[in-house]
């Protein structure tokens, strides 16, 4: 699977931002006037954007960053209470289980020719994820841990793992290395 890089959320935020203003402004600037121009505006809307961001991140623990390939984990106030709770009352498994969750959608980036996840229907790439979450990775929690239940997961997250077991039940635990490149056929053949 190669090296998953892990960062604060808001460094894949911050790169992520200047790769596409870079590559905005590489395409669009005829001159050094009109380069700097497009730094000015968009130096603007980063600020903006960088605030619904933090906005954002109090409510979220961690992400995929495909392009850079790195876990983005949060120190938001969603991820301070998690960690409160965990002060408090002892081992808390949301961390672990978004920190796993997330390693899974690194895997779907690994696949060689894989279709990109922003290509693929989210209901397929979070199924593919819970999937990943329960049946691969839950071994690497620390001794004491478990993943929590799966009702806690949104609907289209539950719908999309059944897809994936339907899928492996049809096809054999290889299947699961093809999913990332074939999955509009097996999407169809997993709703029959």
């Amino acid at each position: 699977m190669e090296d998953v890089g892990v960062e604060w959320i808001g460094n894949s935020f911050r790169h992520e931002f200047k790769h596409h203003l870079n590559k905005a402004i590489g395409e669009e600037a005829k001159n050094k006037a009109q380069r700097m121009a497009l730094l000015t505006l968009g130096s603007g809307l980063y600020l903006i954007i960088e605030l619904i961001r933090m906005y954002r991140e109090d409510f979220t623990t961690a992400n995929y960053n495909e392009r850079t390939q790195t876990i983005g984990v949060s120190f938001g106030f969603g991820s301070r209470v998690d960690l409160l709770g965990e002060i408090l009352y002892g081992p808390n498994q949301a961390i672990d289980e978004t920190i796993i969750h997330e390693l899974t959608h690194h895997l779907w980036n690994r696949v060689p020719n894989r279709i990109k996840m922003s290509e693929t229907p989210d209901l397929l790439t979070e199924g593919y994820a819970v999937y990943g979450a329960y049946n691969w990775f839950a071994d690497l929690l620390p001794e004491g841990r478990n993943l929590g239940n799966l009702e806690d997961y949104p609907k289209h997250y539950l719908e999309g793992r059944k897809t994936i077991e339907k899928l492996v039940q049809r096809h054999g635990e290889k299947i699961l290395l093809e999913i990332p490149v074939r999955w509009k056929e097996l999407k169809l053949d997993s709703a029959a």
